[in-house]
């Protein structure tokens, strides 16, 4: 029994056009029942974004081999046991760490900036017992386990407030907003790029298509021959058919898994009826660390801090507006003052919500994503700002009031 899997990439029209090469590229390797495998998608605006992505999946590939030898000959771990989840996310930690090194080493050889080397990366090992994988901006994995007919998007879509926009390896958030998990029994994996989301992916719901990866996981099952297989993958890949659904580079990595998992234990990840989503304690003992939203969080609290002084001096502006005399400047004072609190309470409450989206809590998993999760987070964050701002501008107007009356 063994795994067969093959991994094909091609340049889309509109890179044709431009003379652009293509910036996609996948590999996969075999180690008795465990493959590994990685695929990565250079950034579009990144002048050598081709050569950033093919060095990040060597490096990704290298690195996963690395931690399987270890973790089966010096370890002696049983390889039937799913690694716990915070070890996968340990591990690829010290990938992205890795990737990232080589990146920074390349960018030096080539007399660049470090961000035009900019890529994803999807990455994974899988036994025929678990897989582990991680995600770095957008692409899909779809898994189909054993004994389940359904298959399975692995993480839910990484897709910014703009078309195109995305998290590349090289952003400053890279390693906060890398997704890691792990599944049981894998039967059938496909990692690809976001060139064939359209083909692949349901956007109503973002269900994966059984249409679209069934005929591939046949193929793999009925053929002999690997290497037609993928000259196959590649003709259909540049086929009249794809290019007029997506004029983006396209790449398919394809794994099948030939026989039965040794380990008897079956997990089905069916949806929660409660949407259960991760909780915030949690969530906080697995991060990792991202100076940047330490950065950001300072920043509010200043920002903060410094409207709410501003808004102490309104409060003490208006009181003593009404005293005034004449009436002409009286007005004048008092309508100066409602229009900087409209400004202030403004400008707060949109630094707020800015803030609110970048430091947002993703569900765990996508199973666990609610159909209209990203307007339900983003209505969320607003009525949070609002109480935020509302409470900031009412305090601030009191203690203003408060401290003009010993005056008055």
């Amino acid at each position: 029994m063994k795994w067969k899997a093959i991994a094909r990439s091609s340049v889309g029209t509109s890179h044709k056009q431009g003379d652009i090469p293509c910036q996609d590229y996948s590999e996969r390797k075999v180690i008795d029942d465990v493959i590994v495998g990685a695929v990565a998608d250079g950034a579009g605006s990144a002048k050598f974004s081709d050569i950033g992505a093919k060095l990040a999946v060597k490096t990704a590939l290298s690195h996963l081999e690395e931690f399987f030898r270890n973790f089966k000959e010096k370890k002696k771990r049983d390889l039937q046991q799913p690694i716990p989840k915070k070890l996968a996310r340990k591990v690829f930690g010290k990938i992205f760490d890795k990737v990232k090194d080589e990146l920074t080493a390349k960018a030096s050889e080539q007399e660049c900036e470090l961000n035009d080397l900019a890529c994803t990366l999807l990455a994974f090992i899988a036994t025929p017992d678990w897989i582990a994988a991680m995600q770095i901006g957008d692409g899909f994995i779809v898994v189909r386990a054993e004994n389940s007919n359904e298959y399975k998007l692995f993480f839910p879509p990484d897709k910014g407030e703009y078309a195109n926009e995305t998290t590349f390896v090289t952003s400053k958030d890279a390693h906060y907003e890398m997704d890691v998990d792990v599944l049981d029994n894998p039967k059938f994996i496909c990692a690809s790029t976001d060139g064939l989301e359209r083909l692949a992916i349901n956007f109503r719901d973002w269900k994966p298509s059984s249409g679209f990866f069934k005929p591939f996981e046949e193929g793999l099952k009925m053929t002999e021959n690997l290497e037609q297989e993928e000259e196959d993958i590649k003709k259909w890949l540049d086929s009249e058919d794809v290019n007029t659904r997506t004029d983006d580079d396209k790449t398919l990595l394809l794994c099948l898994y030939e026989g039965e998992s040794k380990s008897k234990v079956y997990s089905s990840h069916a949806p929660s009826k409660n949407l259960d989503y991760i909780k915030p304690q949690k969530l906080a003992k697995e991060a990792i660390p991202s100076p940047s939203i330490k950065k950001q969080m300072n920043i509010i609290v200043d920002f903060l801090i410094v409207s709410f002084v501003c808004n102490i001096l309104i409060g003490y502006l208006l009181a003593s507006s009404l005293w005034m005399e004449p009436k002409p400047r009286k007005w004048t004072f008092f309508v100066f003052g409602i229009t900087t609190i409209l400004w202030i309470s403004y400008i707060t409450f949109i630094h707020l919500v800015k803030w609110l989206n970048k430091t947002k809590i993703k569900p765990i998993n996508y199973q666990y994503k609610l159909k209209n999760y990203n307007k339900l987070f983003q209505l969320t964050y607003k009525i949070r700002a609002i109480i935020v701002t509302l409470s900031n501008t009412i305090l601030g107007l009191l203690i203003g009031i408060v401290l003009y009356l010993p005056f008055h």
